[in-house]
């Protein structure tokens, strides 16, 4: 039985895509099923991340792209290099033309919209759900992985909705956000305000151009001369300044305690049997490797057990 068709319904995300995204995946979805079945390629090797699911999330803007990832071994130069190769030729079929191939990305123009593949595994690793988009189950990534994506990989041209995408994370999905955050060490974090402070006027033109909300009367959370600042301080209220474990007392799980400045501690239980699942869902393996901590001396602390709550915890930002 295909894995996707496994989990109930009831249990699964349900999203819809905002338009034009949502026209679009309609179009497509029926063709790459048709020829990931053809090339007998793993459903679950296919995941919709990128601002699409933000926004299906969400509903705080319009969305215009389909961004899929894959682990497939389906060659993405066999996908992008030629015109003439089962995979572009079907897109065409469809309205769509090659705008874009790189090794390990194919981009496709639509009239309505643009899709994205990208031959990469998401950071973190885990994290990714079935959901059922648009009344059909499929993988959909993390709001920690998109966000990541977002932060770890374009830096140095980041689009308008990039940074409106992370405004509107630290107001619907904190934890989301500060995890991904989280997984760039402190002075990326702070590259990243510098880029975008330098790129502030044409980060707002392209802010006025392309941000539309899902409806007229339902504005943007964020006025476009306004997005670099508050990008900058939403990405800085993330920051983990301490990030602690307390160990398991008898008959309780571990907890992992982060702290940023204007949230305080929070705690998170870590069943013994998922501590490395949930280190990686949550962003902290990358997040300690980053900041050069023993990520098996913290696991050692998740797996101690002691009468007497203490908090072995290191600074996260430097002294």
């Amino acid at each position: 039985m295909d894995r996707l068709t496994r989990a109930g319904p009831a249990e699964r995300e349900a999203l819809a895509l905002t338009e034009p995204a949502g026209t679009l995946w309609q179009r497509l979805r029926g063709q790459l099923a048709r020829l990931r079945q053809e090339q007998e390629l793993r459903v679950e090797s296919w995941k919709m991340g990128g601002g699409t699911i933000l926004a299906a999330r969400w509903r705080h803007r319009r969305s215009t792209d389909i961004d899929l990832t894959t682990s497939a071994s389906w060659q993405i130069a066999e996908l992008g290099q030629s015109a003439s190769n089962v995979f572009t030729e079907a897109m065409e079929k469809l309205g769509g033309r090659l705008t874009g191939y790189r090794k390990g990305s194919i981009r496709m123009a639509f009239p309505d919209g643009k899709l994205h593949v990208y031959r990469v595994g998401p950071q973190p690793a885990a994290g990714h759900r079935v959901a059922t988009i648009d009344g059909e189950p499929f993988e959909a990534l993390s709001t920690t992985q998109i966000l990541a994506g977002k932060l770890l990989n374009r830096l140095s041209e980041t689009p308008a909705r990039d940074l409106y995408d992370v405004v509107v994370a630290g107001r619907k999905d904190r934890d989301g956000l500060e995890q991904a955050v989280n997984m760039l060490d402190v002075e990326t974090q702070a590259e990243a305000a510098f880029l975008w402070d330098g790129r502030r006027q044409r980060i707002e033109e392209d802010a006025r151009e392309t941000l539309r909300p899902i409806s007229a009367d339902e504005p943007l959370v964020v006025a476009a001369e306004e997005l670099v600042d508050t990008a900058i301080r939403t990405i800085e209220a993330s920051r983990y300044e301490k990030l602690e474990v307390e160990p398991a007392r008898p008959g309780q799980a571990a907890r992992i305690v982060t702290t940023t400045t204007d949230r305080g501690p929070r705690s998170t239980a870590v069943p013994r049997a998922r501590i490395e699942e949930v280190l990686e869902e949550t962003g902290l393996n990358q997040c300690l490797e980053a900041r050069y901590v023993d990520v098996d001396w913290f696991i050692e602390q998740l797996h101690t057990e002691r009468e007497q709550p203490t908090r072995p915890g290191i600074r996260t930002t430097r002294s």
